[in-house]
């Protein structure tokens, strides 16, 4: 077993300050080491690629500060068909980046549209300045979304700052509570449980009132959300902790970690084997050992994983700790899922592309997201294999093609879980 999804520390340099950042020191810029090398950088992306990891994050500090070994590393990587991403805050955003970046998305971070709670949120930036470069980036078409990271300076920006972001134009807008820095933590910058409520509630307004698609872009624990969250199958809802299970964190000086917001290392991946490696997070993977009784027992954990465990440790002294923000075990879901209503003349339509590899006596596949990788059988593998070049057409249609009938109790199973995994898409 190794991840299919990795965050690539491609530097610890960023021209900001952000007093929460998990990656913040009392060192001037300049001191911070930039990094690798960029022969050490590219022998790490022949790794993923040999590895066939499917998804890559770069990430910092700000990735583009390195902008030419950033561009050489992610146009590998999308030759070996790597789904990838950038989180920037867009400070040395121009149009060569535009132009030149291979990325498939981007995570824009904006603590705020208020000139004055972004400088103070960031430490020296300039909203104005930001702005411009994101309306570029509107323009451009390109995918990506907005996230502010929530603290106590800027709590209440949220509502203010959505409405902004609306009418410039972004579509994809995230509030997400910030995390511990493990190595520094300031308590004092750290949202409390009705404060995080309270983002979710803004959340839920700006997608009901502006219409964007909201996100929260860390697991929280799910007993923590209101019913209407669950309603509206709002992405986060669905969101838990995958570290050190399907994703992990490549950090700038090639070691390897559960996550971003773990100081733990577990090995370096330009003297190792990334599945050696991986077998030593074996912890990370036990249920018994890293999560709260209450969340073992609750009837959501496999949507929520309890929450962040670093933020246990450092907040509550122990990894198995309550997470701050876990409120009561669950018995059932605050909202039932919606059902995907099938119907014999129903069009289905079967995504054109995936990403698959072979693990475990059977298939790790994806179509695309990562929210989305499932482990499948020879047998279902086979069917999505042949399905992927077909046409639109009917469930019964379909089921005819593979010698079965849409009355059939195991082919609505297998049709309804592909297309909540968005393998399909039902019109």
């Amino acid at each position: 077993m190794i991840p299919a999804l990795v965050q690539w520390e491609i530097t610890d340099r960023c021209p900001y300050r952000c007093p929460h950042c998990y990656h913040a020191d009392s060192r001037s810029d300049e001191s911070v080491p930039l990094g690798l090398s960029e022969k050490e950088m590219l022998w790490i992306a022949e790794i993923i690629a040999k590895n066939q990891l499917f998804f890559v994050t770069f990430t910092g500090g700000e990735p583009l500060v390195r902008k030419e070994i950033l561009i050489a590393v992610a146009q590998y990587l999308r030759d070996h068909k790597i789904v990838l991403s950038l989180n920037t805050c867009l400070a040395p955003f121009n149009d060569d980046v535009l132009r030149r970046l291979p990325v498939d998305r981007m995570l824009v971070s904006c603590p705020s549209s208020d000139p004055d709670v972004y400088r103070q949120a960031t430490g020296n930036g300039n909203y104005s300045r930001f702005e411009q470069k994101l309306r570029s980036l509107i323009e451009s078409k390109k995918s990506f979304t907005v996230n502010m990271v929530v603290t106590k300076l800027n709590k209440y920006s949220v509502r203010n700052t959505a409405v902004k972001m609306a009418k410039l134009g972004v579509e994809r807008f995230a509030a997400t509570p910030a995390s511990i820095n493990a190595n520094s933590p300031n308590f004092s910058l750290l949202l409390s449980q009705s404060e995080v409520r309270q983002v979710i509630d803004d959340l839920i307004w700006a997608h009901e009132e502006l219409g964007l698609r909201v996100d929260i872009m860390e697991s929280i624990p799910k007993c923590l959300m209101p019913p209407k969250a669950f309603e509206l199958e709002l992405p986060f809802v669905f969101r838990s902790c995958h570290a050190g299970k399907r994703n992990g964190t490549i950090g700038t000086n090639g070691e390897v970690r559960p996550c971003s917001h773990n100081p733990q290392t577990f090995g370096n991946i330009l003297n190792e084997d990334i599945g050696r490696i991986w077998r030593r997070m074996a912890d990370w993977r036990e249920k018994s050992g890293n999560f709260h009784q209450d969340c073992l027992g609750c009837d959501l954990f496999n949507n929520c994983g309890g929450g962040c465990r670093v933020d246990a440790q450092v907040r509550r002294g122990s990894s198995d700790a309550k997470h701050p923000y876990m409120i009561e075990k669950l018995t059932s879901p605050p909202v039932e899922p919606q059902r995907i209503n099938l119907y014999p003349r129903a069009m289905i339509r079967p995504v054109k592309s995936f990403q698959s590899r072979a693990e475990n006596d059977g298939w790790l596949v994806a179509p695309g997201s990562p929210r989305n990788i499932i482990h499948v059988n020879q047998t279902l593998y086979d069917f999505l294999v042949a399905t992927r070049n077909l046409g639109q057409m009917t469930l019964e249609s379909l089921a005819a093609r593979f010698g079965t009938s849409f009355t059939d109790k195991e082919f609505q199973r297998i049709i309804t879980l592909l297309t909540r995994r968005q393998f399909f898409i039902i019109e």
